[in-house]
């Protein structure tokens, strides 16, 4: 049980290094603006990000499906849950990068664009429902983890 919570704990770690990885292969391509000269660059780091994404949601579903058979069900709902929020950040991520191009291409400052600020509000939010999820697996398996 304790080595499923720490696979989870680790595999979030990952997520959060390929956001930061994300968001810089992101910005560099939005410099290379107005030609956009640095799309092939991005496309390719976009490309190898998601096999890694998708990599990280596997892992995660399996930890789920372990805790299940554990019959440790609301811990598995949790990870359920954290997964389907991960899952939410990511598509806003992406909505969120083709946001600040729109607005990069027609000149808006990236501050004003009303798009690119809902968007980042929305990223605010579902980070805040992760980390909750995450107090709460912390919470959930804190027996289980100081018994064993």
């Amino acid at each position: 049980m304790n080595h499923q919570i720490g696979d989870l704990f680790a595999l979030q770690e990952q997520r959060v290094r390929l956001y930061d990885e994300f968001e810089r292969a992101h910005r560099l391509y939005l410099q290379t603006a107005p030609e956009f000269s640095g799309f092939a660059a991005y496309r390719q780091t976009v490309h190898e990000l998601t096999q890694k994404f998708s990599s990280i949601s596997v892992g995660v579903m399996s930890v789920e499906e372990k805790l299940m058979e554990e019959k440790k069900m609301e811990l598995a709902r949790l990870v359920r849950c954290l997964q389907n929020e991960e899952k939410r950040k990511l598509e806003l991520t992406a909505e969120l990068h083709v946001s600040k191009k729109n607005a990069v291409e027609c000149g808006r400052d990236l501050a004003d664009d009303e798009t690119v600020v809902r968007i980042i509000t929305s990223i605010r939010d579902v980070k805040s429902k992760i980390n909750e999820h995450l107090k709460d697996i912390r919470y959930e398996a804190e027996p289980i983890l100081l018994g064993e």
